[in-house]
């Protein structure tokens, strides 16, 4: 049976900027601006972007680095 410690979705992962737009409610125009200006928790790889839904989901919503 499965474990409860995995809280988590094992597949956090988020690839390219509209979906990651998708996950902060953003348009990928919006997204690029934002993550081409180092303001989102994100990787690229290659020529796509890549980030942690849980991390995105921390920043934006001021869970991290709130003054």
């Amino acid at each position: 049976m499965g474990s409860p410690k995995n809280q988590k979705q094992p597949h956090d992962i988020v690839w390219g900027a509209r979906r990651i737009g998708e996950v902060i409610n953003r348009s990928e125009r919006e997204t690029y601006f934002l993550l081409e200006n180092d303001l989102l928790p994100a990787t690229r790889v290659g020529r796509k972007w890549s980030a942690s839904r849980a991390r995105l989901l921390a920043t934006v919503s001021g869970e991290r680095g709130a003054s």
